[in-house]
């Protein structure tokens, strides 16, 4: 969104005192936590539950927001340069500019609602419908009366189809969702009893929903969910319905068996190839099948791409777990309904496995508590489930429910209670259900479950990748584009992760190195700009299908690019210069053919750029500064030539920092964003975003004058403790660091390597530190060993070090 402070005041229509009505708004904001950019963020003063938003506007105020939307009679005086508009609901207020902003674009909006499966649903349809779409979507579960707005505000002038969730939790609430989003089209799910207790009966909560879909053109739905479709009759009678099941009046007749399914679709039957065969699974897919045959999409697009979809985290899922058990993990929600689609899957994989629960009390099932457990417990003895461990008081209150029907119920007030009495550590060969309510955290049993199939993992900060955004972004002027590295799978940091995020917090564009990176993102659902550094000439096919844009630092690329653009098809491609780092770029030389190609074919030019060479070096600054005078002079020529400016940009992390007067319309953070600063200069002000971390294999006492390692070396003429840690070449972990050179910690201390790195393991000196010992956490780089060092040990750069961490290592993502 790009909105001044004045014209959001119109659109609110209220009372407003704006020292600067020109002030530029990209970003409302509710939360003195994640502030992205405060000095074009509007706050606003909402009332979440316990707390009151303006008792926040001084810490907001204080951390550079200077535009806000409180209640009436607040007194801002204390806040003399800061804009205040005034209402009677600043939530409500929130609700209009969306439904506003939503107002400008005349593009199909899907919105889906339903008790389970939308995160889902929506995420696969990206999957499903973005190749050849740009889309807009609700990020993560943003499907609140605050997430909506938040998530309509992202819609942009280049999207072609928005994808919004709307939940509710009480009366009243689908009624201002509904005005905001005002969808084209409609999905609802499904109708369970999560959120139950805001209603006065399911019926009721069914009708709530659809309210959403009055003004939709069409509205999908399961044709055997009577609650769902006889709601919709009774609240759209007017729209037209689009179903699917094996109901006979069902517009796609759902026909075979699970993994032989066939649809009978407009007099012809065609077989559906879903690669998963469990019932949520089954259900979301034939939800998204629906849609895209509602949009158009033959059935053979669905099944080769619906192959390829991604599962989401904190969902359902499948996973080994320690000593040869199993365990299905769903983490998410807790209900009667998603246990019993939990339940099968676990029944379908247990094999001869004794089973076990493991369960949260269930939230908010708007059921008398004795009825609701006593639908459990029939879940349960159907699907021969013996035991189950409970976590909370209510489970623990119907105890005898259980035992009733002779199912060993052991009972756990909290989550740290079952983890510190032991029991997880005890399990051996079994078939185990992991299922509650987010409120219980059971992810944290999840990690003591699963199996470790690699010691070794890479941890990423992402609040700190923002954060050092939020830096850079800090450092140039407001309105200066942002083109994030993500090149070399995202510095080792994992690139659609990364690009995810990026995305989310908003900047303008992504680099990648080659096309198949560019792909990659476009399959995990980055619908930003992504430019090509390398284009190879074989995958322009590609590259132009996804919509990528390469960059053009030759004659001989540019005149392969456009001979492979279909007739009348245009692309945006990016000039690089080379003004004196001579590894590629156009010449002076080459200027005026470029140009002549470039009208012929009627191809946009979107930027013009060039590499500095030494911005991090300031014995060479003067060189710096012949290269930005060749980068002008050329751009200038090429301006001329064609007829408009395009975006300038020269700068990388390093550059931003100590040439802040060559910023020009857009910078590219690179390393910088990762917490490595190159300059120098912002060491206080970078967050360290990775850690890398290893475990203690073993440990051993090794005799003086024994040698250690390949090569029969290293050895000494004192006893040492050696501890062999699970990293080594084939991980990235340089060879170079043998024999001492590098060092790792263990229990905060220093523990030098001995002898030859392995290619799967390392040998550390842990003589001087006491009680190592197997299972115990290595840090290889992370607080206190910061990736530059480890750098500087093997004689090389954290780019090299980043990039170079295998594949094979698991990535884990934390949120504050």
């Amino acid at each position: 969104m790009q909105y001044t402070l004045g014209e959001i005041a119109i659109i609110v229509g209220s009372e407003a005192i704006l020292p600067n009505p020109a002030q530029a708004i990209t970003e409302l904001a509710y939360d003195t936590r994640n502030l992205l950019d405060p000095s074009r963020a509007l706050f606003f003063a909402l009332h979440t539950g316990s707390r009151n938003g303006h008792d926040y506007v001084p810490k907001a105020y204080s951390q550079g927001v200077r535009a806000f939307v409180v209640e009436h009679g607040f007194d801002g005086e204390a806040f003399p340069d800061a804009g205040f508009i005034r209402v009677r609901f600043p939530l409500h207020a929130m609700h209009q500019i969306a439904e506003a902003h939503r107002n400008r674009f005349d593009i199909p909006v899907l919105s889906i609602t339903g008790s389970n499966g939308k995160t889902i649903v929506k995420e696969w349809l990206y999957q499903l419908l973005s190749p050849e779409r740009r889309i807009v979507r609700s990020p993560k579960s943003f499907n609140s009366q605050i997430g909506v707005p938040l998530s309509l505000l992202l819609m942009e002038n280049t999207d072609e189809l928005a994808i919004i969730e709307a939940g509710i939790s009480e009366r009243g609430e689908m009624a201002h969702l509904a005005e905001m989003i005002r969808p084209t089209l409609g999905l609802f799910t499904n109708l369970g009893p999560a959120h139950s207790e805001g209603f006065a009966s399911s019926e009721e909560k069914a009708r709530e929903k659809a309210l959403l879909f009055r003004q939709c053109s069409t509205i999908i739905c399961c044709r055997e969910h009577e609650d769902v479709f006889t709601a919709l009759k009774e609240v759209c009678p007017d729209v037209p319905l689009f179903t699917w099941g094996r109901h006979p009046d069902a517009d796609i007749r759902i026909l075979g068996e699970e993994g032989q399914c066939q649809i009978a679709y407009r007099s012809t039957t065609e077989p559906v190839h879903l690669p998963f065969s469990d019932p949520a699974s089954v259900e979301n897919a034939l939800h998204c099948l629906a849609v895209m045959l509602q949009l158009g999409y033959p059935v053979s697009v669905f099944n080769e791409r619906i192959q390829h979809v991604e599962s989401l985290p904190l969902r359902l899922e499948l996973k080994a777990a320690q000593r040869d058990s199993i365990l299905v993990y769903d983490c998410y929600n807790s209900d009667v309904r998603s246990l019993q689609i939990a339940l099968d899957m676990l029944q379908r994989h247990a094999q001869d496995k004794p089973r076990l629960a493991i369960l949260s009390d269930i939230m908010q099932s708007g059921m008398p508590e004795r009825t609701l457990y006593k639908n459990v417990v029939e879940l349960l003895e159907q699907r021969e489930v013996k035991e189950v461990w409970a976590v909370g008081d209510a489970m623990s209150r119907q105890a005898a429910t259980f035992r009733e029907v002779g199912i060993a119920l052991t009972a756990f007030p909290d989550t740290d209670a079952l983890i510190a009495s032991g029991m997880l550590q005890q399990l051996e060969g079994r078939a185990v259900l992991l299922k509650g309510a987010r409120h219980f955290r059971f992810e944290r049993i999840g990690r003591l479950m699963e199996a470790r199939i690699h010691g070794t993992t890479l941890e990423i900060a992402l609040p700190a990748l923002a954060a050092n955004l939020k830096v850079y972004r800090s450092m140039v002027p407001q309105g200066t584009q942002i083109m994030a590295m993500v090149k070399a799978f995202g510095y080792g940091s994992g690139s659609h992760e990364i690009a995810g995020l990026l995305q989310y917090h908003g900047v303008d564009m992504l680099a990648v190195a080659y096309t198949e990176e560019g792909v990659e993102l476009r399959k995990a659902r980055i619908t930003l700009p992504i430019m090509v550094m390398n284009p190879d000439p074989d995958s322009l096919p590609r590259l132009v299908a996804n919509q990528l844009e390469p960059e053009v630092y030759s004659l001989h690329i540019l005149r392969q690019l456009v001979q492979v653009l279909q007739a009348g098809r245009s692309l945006r491609i990016h000039l690089k210069l080379d003004t004196g780092m001579h590894r590629l770029g156009l010449e002076p030389k080459h200027l005026k053919e470029a140009l002549e190609i470039i009208e012929r074919h009627k191809l946009e030019v979107g930027s013009v750029f060039t590499h500095l060479s030494a911005t991090e070096e300031p014995a060479k600054d003067s060189f710096t500064e012949l290269q930005v005078d060749r980068f002008l002079k050329m751009y200038e020529q090429l301006a001329d030539g064609l007829g408009y400016p395009p975006l300038r940009h020269i700068l990388n992390s390093a550059g931003i920092v100590r040439f802040p007067q060559f910023t020009f319309d857009m910078v590219r953070p690179g390393l910088g964003l990762y917490g490595v600063d190159p300059s120098g200069l912002l060491a206080d002000k970078l967050l360290q975003v990775a850690t890398l971390r290893t475990i203690v294999s073993q440990v051993k006492a090794v005799p003086p004058g024994e040698p250690v390692g390949y090569g029969a070396e290293a050895a000494s003429e004192l006893v040492r403790q050696l501890a062999t840690v699970a990293i080594g070449y084939a991980d990235g972990y340089s060879r170079a660091l043998s024999d001492g050179k590098g060092f790792m910690l263990v229990h905060g201390q220093k523990a030098s390597v001995v002898g030859k790195v392995c290619m799967d393991m390392t040998m550390l000196d842990v003589t001087s530190i006491p009680n190592v010992k197997e299972g115990d956490e290595v840090v290889v780089f992370g607080p206190g060993l910061p990736v530059e060092k480890v750098a500087a040990q093997s004689a090389t750069i954290p780019y090299e070090v980043l990039s170079g961490i295998s594949q094979r290592v698991k990535r884990i993502y934390t949120e504050d």
